[in-house]
């Protein structure tokens, strides 16, 4: 009697371990894809008509990179002095975004300062991993945490001899 109480004991204890550590390995699998991977953004509406000092956030940004901004009425590609890319900086809620403010100091040649601007960039999410060894050791630590819990899984069968 001892001995089966035992053994129920070390199944109820495995099977809790099992449940909480899916629950974390889902937990923490769901949010290492924002913080592993960039983002492309196309033809992202600045939404509003470009102006000297006009900040336009991209608040799901941390980052951008290869910008490219255009024209959105005429589709014409907006000369990189006339708007400054500011990556890591804090909104007027102290949120943690990327801006693009135009600087328009010059007549242009074609009339692309007189519509909405679009942007084509790769993101870096608000998440995102910036060390590239760390990006890398995310997913080993993932595999690492499934491969514990197959061994907390098989445990009570190779001690105890189940089956």
């Amino acid at each position: 009697m001892e001995a089966n109480n035992q053994r129920i004991g070390l199944l109820l204890m495995t099977a809790i371990a099992i449940i909480v550590g899916l629950v974390l390995l889902t937990g923490s699998a769901q949010n290492l894809s924002d913080a592993v991977h960039t983002e492309n953004l196309a033809n992202r509406s600045m939404g509003a008509v470009a102006v000297n000092n006009a900040l336009f956030y991209f608040r799901d940004c941390r980052a951008l990179a290869n910008v490219v901004v255009f024209n959105a009425t005429g589709g014409v590609a907006v000369e990189t002095g006339n708007y400054t890319v500011v990556n890591e900086a804090l909104d007027t809620s102290g949120n943690l975004v990327s801006y693009i403010n135009p600087t328009i100091s010059i007549t242009p040649s074609v009339g692309w300062n007189k519509g909405t601007w679009t942007v084509d960039a790769v993101c870096s999410p608000t998440g995102y991993i910036t060390d590239s060894g760390a990006r890398a050791v995310a997913g080993v630590i993932l595999v690492l945490f499934a491969v514990a819990l197959v061994v907390v899984m098989l445990y009570p069968t190779l001690k105890e001899k189940f089956f």
